[in-house]
């Protein structure tokens, strides 16, 4: 059953008319008179709908029942993630929206390949946006992601520490202590941040640990920062402990 997300509140009977990018969205999905429909609305809740009319410009749904079940992540994660080349970070958001991840704060630290000027910046976040709806979409949460400019790594470091973090993660392959995530680590309320492809400086490493957070490693391979952003969502988000 596919879901959309919608900017206004609904209420079970109510009828809503489907317009813009939503209606795109079905049109695409092949969407036809009497099929199910999930919307969630600006509160965050989810409700049952019919479609009851297709036009060339909209979809007409009859709002049915309201749906209880929450489908939210195990924890409250925070992605930190350096702005890799190319469009791998609306890769990273796209699936890591599916597996459970709250919000994301690209960064630029001193091995950051990508650069974004004032032209791209409002383009490239407009398609970030997209992809965290999509993912939102597929997986049927409560809600999108939020989704923050790209800041600079101090600046990342000073967000981390005024959020208050419970648990706070840097992944570092050149890490000579304790390797892999503990249970001391997994908390509710966490943020983790993976480096870019040529890895965090030393110095990088020193003013992450001023800052409170603990250095880990996902092991002895190298991973790009697409498949190093998965599987830390993956290993903290699809286990109930």
């Amino acid at each position: 059953m596919d879901k959309i997300f919608i900017d206004s509140a609904l209420s079970v009977g109510s009828i809503h008319e489907i317009k813009g990018y939503n209606q795109h969205h079905l049109s695409v999905a092949g969407i036809s008179t009497g099929d199910p429909l999930i919307i969630g609305d600006k509160h965050f809740r989810e409700y049952k709908a019919e479609i009851i009319e297709v036009t060339k410009d909209s979809f007409v749904a009859d709002v049915k029942s309201k749906i209880e079940i929450c489908r939210v992540p195990p924890r409250d994660i925070t992605l930190f993630v350096a702005l890799p080349k190319r469009r791998k970070i609306e890769s990273i958001i796209f699936k890591c929206t599916q597996l459970g991840v709250n919000k994301f704060v690209p960064f630029i630290s001193s091995r950051t390949i990508k650069k974004i000027n004032s032209r791209q910046k409002d383009k490239n976040y407009s398609r970030w946006l997209k992809k965290a709806r999509n993912g939102a979409e597929i997986s049927k949460r409560r809600q999108i992601p939020k989704i923050r400019d790209a800041v600079s790594f101090k600046e990342a470091l000073h967000l981390y520490e005024k959020e208050e973090f419970k648990s706070g993660i840097i992944f570092w392959e050149q890490n000579d202590g304790q390797k892999y995530i503990s249970e001391d680590d997994l908390v509710f309320k966490m943020a983790v941040f993976i480096g870019p492809e040529g890895g965090f400086s030393s110095p990088e490493i020193g003013s992450a640990k001023e800052s409170g957070l603990k250095v880990r490693t996902l092991g002895n391979l190298i991973l790009d920062v697409e498949t190093a952003s998965v599987a830390v969502a993956s290993n903290l988000l699809c286990r109930e402990d």
